[in-house]
């Protein structure tokens, strides 16, 4: 129910606009950027008002190669808002246009009534393709302004919104690519100095002094890893001769080149005590040259090795 009179108007549309502004309908988060280059304009609106012709002279002079898509409606009246909602719907449907325009002229409350109703309201925020809204002048505000994607002031400027200009983007176009120019440009200078520059190096016009720079390097390397051979091989000799040395040292050999000699049973066995044989068995005398085999015919238990150390002690 829609009161009635100018007052009780203005109190039923801030009572609406309270009730669908507590729903999130008008919030910010919820409305979509419009197309940067739309291919089809979808306009919804009278077939015979001043907002069609408006809003077509404005769209051909910016892009006349665009495609308008009307869907005529009334724009006032107790029809007008179920025509304006199935205006919404049907092009959502069909996917008729990449951006819609809903709107009209200018106009008393009473004549711009059908965009504060509640369904026209929740059509457009429910239209899965961008709308602008623009109704009246640029005094004039409906709930549509509110929910729609973007509000125009008037249905030239909703054209305007919606539709590039192609000289804009004629000059846009000339700008980046005199940009591109300018970097092309830059980007092959410097590229030619590096060449230059490559071609005046010492390396680029005399690569056999380079060569030769390289191979008299090389031969000192090659110079160094045999000095440094020789002296590993000298050292590595000297700690062998040293080695060799203090093995002789401890050799069995050695202690037979003083004089002594090593006793040895027919098994083999060393003997280091007069008591580890018996008379009449059969030993083997190793000499600094030569063994000599005996036989034992008397053992003597004393300590010979003390008692001649005394005497040469003694002497």
């Amino acid at each position: 129910l829609i009161p009635d009179g100018v007052g009780e108007l203005n109190l039923a549309l801030e009572q609406l606009k309270e009730k669908l502004s507590a729903e999130g309908l008008f919030a910010a988060a919820r409305k979509r950027p419009l197309p940067v280059f739309p291919r089809t304009v979808g306009i919804i609106t009278s077939p015979t008002g001043a907002a069609i012709r408006d809003i077509i002279t404005v769209a051909k002079r910016r892009h006349p190669g665009v495609s308008l898509v009307l869907y005529p409606v009334q724009v006032q009246g107790a029809e007008a808002p179920g025509q304006i909602v199935h205006a919404i719907e049907a092009m959502n449907r069909i996917g008729a246009a990449d951006v819609i325009i809903v709107g009209r002229g200018g106009g008393s409350m009473e004549e711009l009534w059908a965009f504060n109703d509640e369904g026209v309201v929740r059509a457009i925020a429910a239209s899965g393709i961008p709308v602008v809204s623009a109704v009246g002048h640029e005094t004039d505000y409906t709930l549509a302004d509110f929910v729609a994607d973007q509000r125009a002031a008037t249905p030239s400027q909703a054209a305007e919104l919606t539709v590039p200009d192609v000289r804009e983007l004629a000059r846009h176009v000339i700008t980046l690519r005199s940009m591109l120019a300018t970097s092309m440009h830059r980007l092959l200078d410097g590229r030619r100095k590096n060449i230059e520059r490559l071609r005046e190096s010492h390396g680029f016009n005399r690569p056999r002094d380079m060569l030769t720079r390289q191979h008299q390097t090389l031969d000192m390397l090659f110079n160094r890893l045999q000095e440094a051979q020789k002296k590993q091989l000298v050292e590595s000799q000297h700690r062998f001769q040293v080695a060799a040395e203090k093995l002789a040292m401890l050799s069995p050999l050695a202690v037979l080149a003083r004089g002594y000699s090593i006793t040895r049973d027919k098994t083999g066995k060393i003997l280091y005590r007069a008591d580890e044989t018996r008379p009449g068995e059969n030993l083997e005398i190793i000499l600094r040259h030569g063994s000599i085999e005996v036989n034992v015919n008397r053992i003597e238990e004393e300590n010979h090795a003390k008692q001649a150390i005394e005497r040469k002690s003694g002497a």
